[in-house]
């Protein structure tokens, strides 16, 4: 009888051990970062409309001086709630499209401070602070928007706002025009940027992917979060050839395509929702990292992931 029991209570152990070793991993897991991993999907109804019982951040417009135009440039900021020179936060460098502005993704449809107004109130990420230059092509060549925000925006912020400096809280992205060109600045200035988005990217402005990732080994080590999203009725011949490209060289990379959906707001707004909590999951927001312990992080391995993850979204949502 002894004999039949043993290798009976091995066979329970060896099949419940390793669950109960998953629910301890997930127990010890944040919330936001558990929710992420359900990510990149639809939206909830509602997550773009501003609530009355929730704590609201401030949008202010700011003017720096710029090295590249030699001229003053307007931007704006969103300080999340709560906003205090106590506390530091990460930056998410948020571009438009092609003929926009500054403003677009506050008042002109982008509704992108309700969004994260929205998104801390629930718990789903930590507070953190965008800026949104002016990329318009009537104001600033593309040539010298690289440098605009590189050597003047972003010290501009980094003296006058309570930000971390290091490129582990900072992140760039940007919609249709304001897609390639957020590329182009974030992948090739890794030493800025560990988080890169495009919505919808295209437009000759575009890198080709050889200047994106002249060392794709470089990318697959740094790049903690390189994220594209675009309707299925959109063209996706630029998007794809990212993808294709990520693919083929094992660059992690989340590709996330929604059906029935065209060049506008309702993929724009899904994919700062997706992308801001995947970057917080990511590291973005990790506000435990102190400053003596960054040169040890860039020593280390960046992310485990590996290859492409190509979504395709057959939810409703707005």
């Amino acid at each position: 009888m002894k004999m039949r029991l043993k290798p009976l209570m091995n066979e329970i152990v060896r099949k419940t051990v390793p669950a109960f070793f998953t629910l301890a991993v997930l127990l010890a897991m944040p919330v936001n970062s558990m929710a992420a991993q359900a990510l990149p999907t639809m939206p909830p109804a509602g997550y773009d409309q501003a609530k009355n019982n929730i704590p609201h951040g401030q949008i202010n417009s700011i003017t720096y001086q710029s090295s590249a135009t030699k001229s003053h440039r307007k931007a704006r900021i969103y300080l999340p709630p709560g906003y205090s020179t106590n506390n530091k936060y990460s930056v998410l460098y948020l571009l438009h499209g092609y003929g926009g502005s500054e403003g677009d993704w506050f008042t002109g449809g982008g509704a992108a401070n309700v969004i994260m107004d929205n998104l801390i109130a629930d718990g789903n990420i930590q507070p953190f602070i965008i800026v949104t230059p002016n990329a318009n092509t009537s104001s600033i060549s593309d040539g010298k928007l690289p440098g605009d925000i590189l050597n003047s925006l972003i010290p501009y912020i980094d003296s006058h706002y309570s930000v971390y400096t290091d490129r582990l809280h900072r992140a760039i992205a940007g919609l249709s025009y304001g897609g390639p060109q957020s590329y182009n600045i974030g992948c090739t200035n890794m030493n800025k940027f560990a988080y890169v988005g495009g919505f919808s990217g295209g437009g000759p402005v575009a890198y080709p992917t050889s200047k994106l990732f002249p060392d794709p080994a470089a990318t697959r080590q740094q790049m903690k979060l390189l994220f594209l999203c675009i309707g299925t009725n959109d063209n996706l011949s630029y998007s794809n050839g990212i993808a294709n490209f990520c693919k083929s060289n094992n660059i992690p990379c989340t590709y996330y395509q929604i059906p029935g959906r065209g060049h506008d707001w309702t993929v724009w707004k899904p994919s700062l929702w997706n992308f801001s909590q995947m970057a917080c999951a990511k590291g973005f927001t990790d506000y435990s990292i102190q400053k003596s312990s960054f040169a040890q992080i860039e020593a280390e391995s960046y992310d485990n992931q590996s290859g492409i993850q190509t979504e395709t979204c057959n939810e409703g949502g707005n």
